[in-house]
């Protein structure tokens, strides 16, 4: 729900003893005022430095010959030691390390993780832009939008969305009611308008092909662990034909344009509609029963033997924990998903939206840290356009090639290494690299961000199923099947609106959020004759809750963002 994500590798060649400052040539910069020296210190085999990193990523750990690793340190002389958390909720460890003092060079701040920022242990970047060029040039026309909202300071630089040149897709990674592309292709290709089509189809499907592989199929799943509570509480807010707000709606006010309010949708109407309809799937038994006990990890396990008929997801989580590749490797492309679009009848879709900054998402530097220069120096060599190819084609003539007219394209077994998963983490250096900030859209020789982007390397990467289906389907991408989106609000999303940690809007949708995951539970596996009771003690437990102040704040960032975002 959090984030749209686009999946790219992380690759650098290998080249004897060069040496990177990002556009500075100083080895020996003097300081200026407030600690920013007046130029980049250089990144060389000659002057090793090794990063601490904290990051929070879906992407397995790499290996220890990893040449993503290897490369970064025969270049640039970087070394990385990264701490992956990968839990179910980071607040208590991110506590330990703020309390501590032991904090790292490089920390992944995003929702619990901005910790780090309001509590004063990142590095403000503005006074580095002017011997940052990549770094400045990133932000410009943009920077608003990425500083912070308590200070108007800039902290941190959004790890996806922000474009160069022409927006190019192909995948659809964000949220929808994924189904298999056997259950559409059997039924050749209805149409889903509403929530009753796509279950209707599941069930006819299931009811033909009880088992998959020799294991009962199951129609329709979910994981109910706790860091899975926003792909839970999502659909009700697409049902209803609002984009992916995160935990709230925006209700414009009819009369003003730059006016209205934000209201938590998870205890509305639609969400009452679509848990009853979830509870008497569970009845039914078309819902995976142990959706509220097992874990991601069981999850994801259950998608990957392709019995799974039905999910609501996002696209990008499906990819990045190896379900998606699990199918492809074994062979089973018709076991891999689309994006369907149901709402509630008469409502106009509203799931893809136009890409969107992953504003306060990415890594924050140590104020404190001795490598502070040294960071900034990598992360604005990083945002240089040879790198930034190097970081998602790969090398030229290893990874990719280059056709006569400059195109890049790849060749069978390159892209049957990009979706073999240990080739992956041997080779790709995804966990630092999904933090990043990357140069999306197209580059100045007019190729794609990545190969999944590059519309003619799109089609060549996809199988024959593939091909064959999206003729089928009368589509050019997985793109074609969702809704056309309109443009984006300036202030949107608010899930991007970071709640101060220990304030009062805070500790309400904490207990709110607390609430949701209990009594959803309840709500789907109690007989059907007591959901309604059990919904009406939700509503009264929900009624304890501040939530005023939750809506209050949200309500307040968004109209600063619509009278100041504007650049």
């Amino acid at each position: 729900m959090r984030k749209t994500l686009v999946y790219v590798a992380v690759m650098l060649p290998v080249m004897a003893m060069a040496v990177y400052a990002g556009g500075t040539s100083n080895s020996s910069p003097t300081v200026a005022s407030q600690g920013v020296p007046s130029s980049l210190p250089v990144l060389s085999p000659a002057n090793p430095v090794t990063f601490t990193v904290y990051s929070e990523s879906n992407f397995p750990e790499l290996a220890t010959n990893n040449r993503f690793l290897k490369m970064l340190k025969d270049e640039l002389g970087v070394t990385l030691q990264i701490d992956n958390f990968s839990g179910t909720n980071s607040a208590e460890k991110i506590g330990i390390m703020i309390t501590s003092g032991d904090l790292p060079d490089f920390m992944y701040c995003q929702g619990g993780s901005s910790r780090f920022i309001e509590t004063g242990n990142v590095m403000a970047l503005d006074d580095w832009l002017a011997i940052s060029p990549n770094i400045g040039k990133h932000v410009e026309g943009y920077r608003k939008q990425m500083s912070h909202p308590s200070d108007g300071k800039l902290y941190v630089l959004p790890n996806y969305n922000r474009f160069y040149g022409d927006v190019v897709l192909g995948e659809y990674d964000s949220a929808a009611f994924f189904i298999q592309k056997a259950v559409l292709e059997e039924f050749n290709f209805p149409q889903i308008k509403t929530l009753d089509d796509y279950f209707d189809l599941i069930r006819r499907y299931k009811a033909r092909y009880p088992t998959i592989n020799g294991a009962p199929t199951i129609g329709f799943a979910i994981s109910g662990a706790a860091n899975f509570l926003p792909h839970i509480m999502n659909p009700p807010l697409h049902l209803m034909g609002q984009a992916n707000n995160g935990d709230y709606a925006w209700i414009p006010d009819p009369n003003n344009p730059k006016n209205g309010y934000a209201e938590l949708f998870s205890h509305g109407q639609s969400a009452h509609d679509y848990f009853k309809t979830l509870n008497a799937l569970y009845e039914e038994g078309l819902m995976d029963t142990e959706s509220f006990t097992q874990s991601t990890d069981q999850y994801i396990s259950k998608v990957a033997t392709g019995r799974v008929l039905g999910v609501f997801d996002e696209h990008w989580y499906l990819s990045s924990s190896g379900a998606i590749p699990a199918l492809r490797q074994a062979g089973m492309y018709n076991r891999t998903y689309v994006g369907t679009t149901p709402t509630w009848p008469g409502v106009t879709p509203y799931y893809r939206d136009r890409p969107v900054m992953n504003l306060e998402q990415g890594y924050g530097i140590n104020p404190n840290s001795p490598r502070r220069a040294q960071a900034v120096a990598l992360i604005n060599i990083l945002l240089e356009e040879k790198w930034q190819k190097l970081m998602t084609w790969g090398i030229e003539g290893q990874d990719y090639m280059v056709d006569q007219n400059g195109r890049y394209y790849r060749t069978a077994q390159q892209r049957a290494n990009r979706d073999d998963a240990v080739w992956r983490v041997q080779n790709l250096g995804e966990i630092f690299w999904d933090a990043l900030p990357k140069h999306q859209g197209t580059y100045t020789d007019g190729n794609a961000f990545t190969p999944g982007n590059q519309p003619e390397e799109w089609r060549q990467s996809l199988s024959q199923y593939d091909r064959d289906f999206l003729q089928k389907a009368g589509k050019q991408t997985w793109v074609d099947f969702m809704n056309d989106p309109p443009p984006n609000p300036v202030w949107y999303p608010m899930w991007t609106i970071a709640v101060p940690d220990g304030s009062d809007a805070q500790l309400a949708h904490t207990e709110y959020l607390e609430s949701l995951f209990q009594y959803y539970a309840q709500a789907v596996t109690a007989r059907p004759a007591n959901f309604e009771s059990v919904w009406q003690t939700f509503l009264n437990r929900v009624a304890q809750i501040n939530n005023k102040a939750t809506t209050d704040y949200i309500t307040g960032q968004v109209l600063t963002r619509i009278n100041t975002w504007q650049e």
